[in-house]
């Protein structure tokens, strides 16, 4: 997915699944919004004039850090049931969509959020066939 994203060489995300009392801190820390969601993503590189990424040293061999990712366990439990596939696809689909975040793909207008749904699915059916999206 990252090479696809011309992210070169190994990237290491970490993924936390978390429960929503958690999330909610964050969210309300970091975003300033003061409620639980069902993803958070953190990026682990610095960009430059909007565009250019800032390559942090790491030990040859050893992949660099890109970004973490949090997840509410109970949300995807919830939105998997209310969209009628399994929460094993819905974690999946949360956590593409937050490596989409680390990517700086985002969802604040129309246009965004259809390009974002669009690579959604394109990834989706390369991992492990089509999950639809309804949110």
């Amino acid at each position: 997915m990252l090479g696809e994203e011309h992210i070169a060489g190994p990237m290491e995300i970490n993924c936390v699944i978390t429960d929503d009392e958690n999330i909610h801190r964050f969210n309300r820390r970091y975003r300033g919004i003061d409620g639980p969601t069902d993803v958070l993503s953190f990026v682990l590189t610095e960009q430059s004039n909007g565009s250019d990424a800032i390559e942090f040293p790491s030990l040859p061999g050893v992949p660099g850090k890109f970004g973490d990712i949090m997840i509410s366990y109970p949300r995807a439990t919830a939105q998997a049931r209310a969209l009628g596939h399994s929460v094993e696809e819905e974690l999946t689909l949360l956590l593409v969509h937050g490596t989409l975040h680390l990517l700086g793909y985002d969802h604040q207008t129309a246009g965004e959020v259809k390009k974002m749904r669009k690579r959604e699915k394109e990834i989706i059916s390369i991992l492990d066939g089509p999950v639809s999206r309804h949110r």
